[in-house]
């Protein structure tokens, strides 16, 4: 039976029982989103605490936030809760990028020399189409997350470092989109934030997307929960190495509310369809994984035995915080869920959710 439920809270023991974990459904229609809003309510007696959006066909069957953004101040999590995306970070970074490729300020086949004049000479024939597909030898990351770190010394003391030759293979790296996002920054005049908020999220209405917040936002975003204790949210942290946090800018620690994240769906969505050179380039093979696996700008793209794309996803996590973005064009179907609990719960209920979308019709 098809339902639609509009702003429910509920508990999940009892409704005296304010205590308990609350579940907060906005939409959910038909068996499929019963059998996902299922298996996520019983991870909450495990503390399970996120929010998903899920739809098939064009047509939003499930809205839903679990559990709690903040145990302490008892603050459920909703859809509009503000919580940290992880590496889903780098297809920002690589949106603005090809923004700025579109508009003739750089071209993506430009080294580094030629757009940043103190590149290390070990680093500076990599291309920006490199930096962007994992293909410029460059390792990992220069640092720990937290470490203070300025433009400066990313692209004179981090580039001088490389551990394979550009363009031979694909090697995850997050400095790679951290000299992206100087880059970026340097040829634009603007900062990251500035521009990725003018060009994308003030226009989409994702006023609940990047890295510092207002204070009346501040009640939005959720903490993280595992067996090392709270983690407050990341823009707390990131706030008090502004502006040298470059060993996460760019490749990660942006926040962003599910329904945000939904709205930049719509607009990836729309733009395949429409054939706009943006959402195509972002989701356009570029670089190959492995046999079924290649990386577009930011996103992975799983292929079928034709060749053509059919998974478009990427996921994002610092061990507390999980998020996974997931579109299968095919299938039209797609589902976005982030948790705060722990990397592995969150990861599990993202496969079981695909299974439920893959096997149900």
């Amino acid at each position: 039976m098809t339902r639609a439920l509009v702003g429910v809270l509920v508990a999940c023991a009892s409704a005296a029982a304010s205590a308990q974990p609350p579940v907060s459904v906005d939409v959910s229609r038909g068996v499929i989103a019963d059998s996902i809003h299922a298996a996520i309510v019983r991870r909450l007696a495990e503390g399970f605490g996120g929010a998903i959006i899920v739809e098939k066909d064009g047509i939003a069957i499930l809205k839903a936030g679990y559990g709690w953004a903040n145990r302490e101040h008892r603050v459920p999590f909703t859809t509009s809760t503000i919580a940290q995306v992880g590496s889903l970070t780098k297809q920002f970074t690589a949106a603005a990028i090809v923004d700025l490729a579109l508009k003739g300020k750089i071209s993506l086949s430009d080294s580094l020399a030629l757009r940043i004049p103190d590149v290390p000479g070990a680093s500076a024939d990599i291309t920006i189409q490199q930096l962007l597909t994992h293909t410029a030898g460059l390792p990992d990351g220069c640092a720990t997350d937290f470490s203070r770190l300025s433009a400066n010394e990313l692209i004179t003391r981090c580039l001088a470092r490389v551990h394979l030759p550009a363009g031979r293979e694909f090697s995850y790296s997050n400095e790679g989109y951290s000299v992206a996002a100087a880059l970026l920054e340097r040829v634009s005049g603007q900062s990251l934030e500035g521009y990725q908020s003018a060009r994308f999220f003030s226009p989409l209405g994702m006023s609940r997307s990047g890295y510092f917040f207002s204070e009346m936002l501040h009640g939005s975003l959720a903490s993280g929960y595992a067996s090392a204790g709270v983690s407050a949210p990341i823009s707390e942290r990131l706030a008090t190495l502004r502006p040298d946090f470059w060993n996460l800018k760019g490749n990660g620690g942006m926040q962003a509310s599910a329904e945000d994240m939904y709205r930049w769906y719509g607009f990836l969505r729309r733009g395949r369809a429409t054939g706009d050179s943006l959402a195509l380039a972002l989701t356009t093979p570029h670089a190959r994984r492995d046999s079924t696996v290649s990386y577009g700008f930011g996103w992975f793209l799983r292929l079928g035995a034709d060749g053509a794309v059919e998974q478009i996803s990427h996921t994002g996590s610092d061990g507390v915080f999980f998020a996974a973005f997931v579109w299968r064009p095919r299938d039209k179907t797609f589902f976005y869920l982030v948790s705060n609990n722990g990397e592995k719960t969150g990861a599990e209920l993202a496969s079981a959710v695909l299974a439920h979308l893959r096997t149900t019709r």
